[in-house]
C-alpha cells in the first residue's frame, strides 16, 4: 500500500485554510497537482532511504508552499488531516478507501508527460497476456504470449501480428462498442460522471439491468486502460469514473505481478468472475487488468502492459 503514515505527517504540517468558492474542476486540478508532488518526493526519497529525514523536511516545505499559495488566490483542497480521509474537493464528502486508491491512480496519470500523435502516426502498446484457465486451455490458447498492436492516430486503421507478419486492417471502428479508436477515445469527457453516464450509453440496452450495466461498464473501462494510450485527463477521468461504480472492492494486500507490487480493485462479475485493475503500489500508475476465478481464486487471464508509445508507423516499436 502507499505510505499514507507519511502523507498523515505532510498534512498535519498544512496551515488551516480558508474557504472559497471554488469551481470543482479548478479543484481537482489543484489537488491533483499537490498529490502529484507529494507522491513524486515520496517515491524520490524511497530510493534514496539514507537522506529520508532530510527528504521528508523537504518534502514538507514544498507541500505547505505549494498549498498556502493556491490557497491565497483560490481555497481549500479539503486535503486529509489527522487520521481522516480525503474528502472530495469542494464536497465536504470523505473519501473511500476504493475512491482513495482511484484518486491517486487518476493524479499520477493526470501529471504524466504526453504529447498527441498526429493523424498519421500510430499508437503501439505491448502486453504479456497470460493463460491460466481452463477455458483459455480448452481453446488452445498459449499459456504465455505478448501482443503488440498499432492504431492509427486519425482511428482509420489498425495493425497487428499474425505468425509474425504485420497485417494492417483498414476502417474507423464506428460500428465498435466500446469505439477503440483514438478520436473517440481521447474526445472522452473528462468530468468522471459524464465519462460514465457515456459509457453506461454504450454498454446499455432494452431491458439490461444495472447490475448488468454496472459490470459492463468496469469491464469497459479496463479494457479502454488496458490497450489505449490517451491523453492524461482523459485516463484521469476513467480512473475516477471506475470509483463511481457500485460494488467495486479494494484488496486489503498488495501481490507481486511480474515483478512488481500491484495494488489490486475490482469488481465481481456474474458471481464467479472477480476483473480487476492492477496498479502500481506506490505510483498506482496502471499496470494491468486481470480475471481471477471466484470459486478457486486462480488468475485466469492476467494481461500486464509492457510498452505504450507513439510512433511514426505501423511495425514500428520505438
Amino acid at each position: 500500500m502507499t505510505h499514507w503514515t507519511e502523507r498523515h505527517d505532510v498534512a498535519r504540517l498544512l496551515p488551516e485554510l480558508v474557504e472559497r468558492d471554488l469551481s470543482s474542476d479548478r479543484q481537482r486540478q489543484l489537488q491533483e497537482f499537490v498529490m502529484s508532488e507529494i507522491h513524486q518526493d515520496l517515491r524520490a526519497a524511497e530510493r534514496a532511504p539514507r537522506r529520508a529525514p532530510k527528504r521528508r523536511l523537504i518534502l514538507a516545505a514544498a507541500a505547505v508552499a505549494a498549498v498556502t499559495a493556491v490557497a491565497m488566490g483560490a481555497g481549500t483542497l479539503g486535503l486529509a488531516r489527522d487520521g481522516d480521509a480525503p474528502r472530495a474537493g469542494g464536497q465536504g464528502e470523505e473519501l473511500t478507501p476504493v475512491a482513495q486508491t482511484f484518486e491517486l491512480a487518476a493524479a499520477y496519470a493526470a501529471a504524466r508527460p504526453f504529447t498527441a500523435p498526429r493523424p498519421d502516426q500510430w499508437i503501439y502498446v505491448e502486453s504479456r497476456i497470460r493463460n491460466a484457465g481452463a477455458v483459455a486451455q480448452s481453446k488452445g490458447l498459449e499459456p504465455d504470449v505478448t501482443s503488440r498492436t498499432w492504431k492509427r492516430g486519425d482511428g482509420k486503421q489498425s495493425a497487428d501480428l499474425h505468425d509474425g507478419r504485420l497485417v494492417i486492417v483498414d476502417g474507423t471502428n464506428q460500428y465498435v462498442v466500446p469505439p477503440m479508436d483514438y478520436p473517440t477515445l481521447a474526445a472522452l469527457p473528462t468530468d468522471p460522471r459524464a465519462l460514465l453516464s457515456r459509457i453506461q450509453e454504450w454498454v446499455a440496452g432494452p431491458g439490461t439491468d444495472q447490475e448488468r450495466v454496472n459490470s459492463a461498464s468496469f469491464g469497459v473501462i479496463a479494457s479502454i486502460l488496458r490497450d489505449n494510450l490517451l491523453p492524461p485527463t482523459v485516463t484521469a477521468s476513467l480512473m475516477r469514473a471506475a470509483a463511481l461504480i457500485p460494488g467495486v472492492t479494494l484488496s486489503s494486500a498488495s501481490e507481486e505481478v511480474d515483478g512488481r507490487q500491484v495494488t489490486v480493485v475490482g469488481r465481481v462479475e456474474d458471481g464467479s468472475r472477480y476483473e480487476q485493475l492492477l496498479l502500481d503500489r506506490d505510483t498506482h500508475a496502471f499496470v494491468g487488468h486481470r480475471t481471477v476465478a471466484v470459486q478457486t481464486g486462480e488468475a485466469q487471464v492476467t494481461i500486464t502492459r509492457l510498452a505504450a508509445r507513439v510512433v511514426d508507423a505501423a511495425g514500428q516499436t520505438s
